[in-house]
């Protein structure tokens, strides 16, 4: 027995002819999800996918309303900018309706991730293909791929994760990167996908999954199908999209400057490494801590230590609002400040350097 639950014609021809079964019996269900509905986008920015989402977690009055959705993305540094993005567009009702799921988590991470995403505490996934095996989850409302898999299989596979329950419409959103460069290396299966003008779905069936099944004509298929809008209204929440947007404070430049030389960067870079390692035991490690401290996020904080002076600096970079004042302690320790001072006259003077802790612990 074969089992497969993607697998196309020729890669069903090919298995039979090499285990020589001439005759053979295939037992197929339909490829044809008539409770999906397909998409295909294209990005320029993660602010322009995701605007809505981001409205509803800044402005709904209740989590519930969040529709459940799951966004795959293509590796841990476009999940983490994604994350990042939806976790400060949450406002005190929707804090943590937002998770994340990655192979580098611990098994106890991600087993809690996904229970709550499950019984629904939290509202949107962000994930790698990790999120796969064993995965089924009967009430996902959409799917997002943000940027194309290498493969036609793949593609089928990840959107496959929504629309579980038959009796519950789920919207598969394909979005391509304006400046993904994967293309060149996907196969000619995505290459179609990504340039298609005409129905989504006869080219999954007919050219990605190598299916003859016939399709019904209908509205309710695809952005390129339906007539009336590309997102069909059944898809869209009742939700006020005109309230701003909290954006990450951006400050001026810093009334402190720093000199750094190389040996308190390798001291700071020690310590965050340190600080990511003795978490490992809490409560943080399950929440993801390689999301709010990977190697990027340390690279970024030693790079710019220089220009580091609030927690919301530290938050800018990649650090998540538990750890931002740990992370900045340990840069004002290990960095020595040169505080500018503001006369009377307007003039700006420079007074000795200090420790800042000094001056926090003052304040």
């Amino acid at each position: 027995m074969a089992l497969s639950a993607t697998a196309p014609l020729f890669l069903i021809t090919s298995v039979t002819q090499h285990l020589n079964m001439p005759d053979y019996v295939l037992v197929s269900g339909s490829l044809n999800r008539p409770n999906l509905y397909f998409s295909l986008d294209s990005s320029t920015s993660i602010s322009s996918v995701f605007h809505l989402l981001a409205s509803m977690l800044s402005s709904v009055k209740y989590s519930k309303d969040i529709p459940k959705t799951l966004i795959f993305c293509r590796s841990k540094d476009v999940l983490y900018k994604v994350y990042i993005h939806l976790v400060y567009s949450c406002s005190s009702i929707t804090r943590g309706t937002v998770g994340q799921y990655h192979a580098t988590m611990t098994l106890e991470g991600r087993s809690q991730h996904y229970g709550e995403f499950k019984c629904g505490k939290q509202r949107v996934m962000v994930a790698t293909s990790a999120f796969g095996l064993g995965v089924d989850i009967d009430d996902i409302s959409e799917v997002i791929l943000f940027g194309l898999p290498d493969s036609g299989s793949e593609l089928v596979q990840l959107a496959g994760r929504g629309g579980r329950d038959p009796l519950r419409l789920c919207l598969v959103r394909f979005v391509a990167h304006s400046q993904d460069r994967r293309l060149s290396v996907c196969n000619n299966e995505i290459v179609t996908l990504a340039s298609n003008k005409v129905c989504l779905r006869r080219v999954l069936v007919y050219k990605i999954l190598q299916s003859d099944e016939p399709l019904p004509d209908s509205d309710l298929c695809c952005s390129f199908c339906n007539a009336s809008d590309e997102r069909p209204h059944i898809f869209q929440p009742e939700v006020d999209c005109t309230l701003p947007l909290p954006r990450i404070p951006c400050r001026s430049a810093p009334l402190r400057s720093r000199r750094v030389v190389a040996g308190q960067r390798g001291a700071l870079r020690k310590a965050l490494l340190e600080l990511r390692r003795t978490a490992g035991g809490t409560r943080y490690r399950m929440r993801g801590l390689d999301g709010v401290l990977s190697m990027l996020v340390i690279d970024k904080l030693v790079k710019k230590c220089n220009k580091i002076r609030s927690e919301n600096d530290v938050r800018s970079l990649g650090v998540v609002r538990d750890f931002s004042l740990a992370v900045l302690k340990l840069i004002e320790f290990h960095i020595p400040c040169t505080i500018a001072n503001i006369s009377s006259d307007g003039t700006r003077s420079t007074s000795a350097c200090r420790h800042v802790l000094g001056e926090i612990t003052n304040h």
